[in-house]
């Protein structure tokens, strides 16, 4: 960068936000960064949207447009092709930045000219801007991406030369858009992790994320596949092991809403990718129950159909004896959460049940081991442990 300030261009796709986007114009406003274009692309909305916009011409560098669009990929790449920033930023239109962010991304991205995108934690927030849980995404790894991390548009921001060479976002998707952009990324530019909170992503009732999760995985699993086919040596490490887990969570989402079939489709799939061999089945259930329990479309908070979801993805557990060794391993599991619930009778079946699925000697290993200790500690105080070591980290950041 030869300027000392860079443009940045703030790319906002919206259609019908008039409840959140004024909070997301000011969240733009009132950064502390001199060279700032923020460029809203509203795809008809039909609400209050455009009021609230124009509200705002003229009090900053606003640029705007109305039109019927494609879907939001659609809109992102209308922003991109009009911005002018030697740094862009993508802001949903329910979400906002943190005060300060934007300057403290610009000033990473001129003291590492070879880095190509940065990125740092971020809030998850509700409908009325209350922190529901802070994240800290941990260092930056291709294979952690595999299998999920979430680098939310929130809190990244990027050279235009990404866009100049690898284009924008995949018009083709519908939710995993920003995941797959961000892989496309990391595969060909060099991405770093930044320990400050940039920026707050919210978590609304009615939004596809956060309704009907388990639309996400058909959408999943093909870019996973793509993307391992399109480096079959440097992923292929963690190949197996990514598809197996996604594969397994694609099931529990399905479980959650009832559909039995796809959920022995998923499961059978699973299981036929092989990687189960490497891994031991007692370390994948910590996950699965974590999902389960407190998913981040959920903002990490307890979901009211969690045991339903483990019920049914249960269920169709048991067709092979690997299957039926996780099942086993799983039941312990809700045994011992029955049992803090004071549910004894429940309790006493799970661990009747479980221990015929696999062997005692099974047991005495530190997967299995590992596995009942997470339990005994509980999903709850393990994300508030979690939560405590963000903050340190973040106060550390900042002294």
């Amino acid at each position: 960068m030869q300027n000392p300030e860079p443009l940045v261009s703030i790319i906002t796709p919206s259609f019908n936000q008039g409840r959140f986007i004024e909070e997301a114009i000011l969240s733009v406003k009132a950064q502390n960064c001199a060279r700032i274009e923020h460029i809203i692309i509203d795809g008809s909305s039909t609400d209050d949207t455009l009021d609230v916009i124009r509200r705002y011409e003229g009090m900053y560098n606003l640029r705007w447009m109305s039109e019927p669009d494609e879907g939001q990929a659609d809109a992102l790449n209308k922003g991109f092709k009009l911005a002018r920033g030697e740094v862009l930023g993508w802001l949903n239109a329910d979400d906002t930045y943190q005060p300060g962010a934007i300057r403290s991304a610009v000033a990473w991205l001129q003291s590492h000219p070879a880095v190509d995108l940065v990125y740092g934690g971020f809030n998850f927030i509700n409908e009325g801007g209350e922190i529901l849980y802070t994240h800290i995404p941990p260092e930056f790894s291709l294979e952690k991406l595999l299998y999920g991390d979430i680098i939310p548009q929130a809190a990244m921001f990027f050279r235009r030369g990404i866009i100049e060479g690898i284009g924008g976002v995949d018009p083709s998707l519908h939710y995993v858009m920003d995941w797959e952009f961000v892989l496309r990324i990391a595969r060909n530019y060099r991405v770093q992790r930044v320990p400050s909170v940039w920026g707050n992503f919210r978590i609304t009732r009615g939004t596809k994320s956060v309704e009907e999760p388990q639309r996400s995985w058909p959408e999943v699993i093909p870019v996973l596949q793509s993307v391992i086919e399109a480096e079959p040596i440097r992923l292929g490490p963690w190949a197996d092991d990514a598809l197996f887990v996604a594969h397994l969570l694609a099931a529990l989402e399905f479980a959650r809403v009832g559909q039995e079939e796809t959920v022995r489709d998923y499961i059978r799939r699973a299981f036929a990718v092989g990687a189960y061999r490497q891994r031991h089945l007692a370390s994948v259930v910590p996950v699965i129950v974590g999902v389960a329990t407190r998913p981040w479309h959920r903002g990490f908070a307890v979901h009211p159909n969690a045991q339903k979801a483990l019920d049914e993805f249960s269920t169709c557990l048991g067709e092979t004896p690997a299957e039926r060794r996780l099942l086993g391993y799983l039941r312990l599991w809700r045994a011992i959460e029955a049992g803090k619930r004071g549910e004894l009778g429940t309790a006493k079946e799970f661990i009747k049940t479980g221990l015929h699925l696999i062997k005692l000697t099974d047991l005495i290993q530190w997967q299995p081991l590992g596995m009942l200790l997470v339990a005994v500690l509980g999903t709850r105080l393990i994300a508030k442990l979690r939560m405590l070591k963000n903050r340190f980290i973040i106060n550390i950041r900042h002294k």
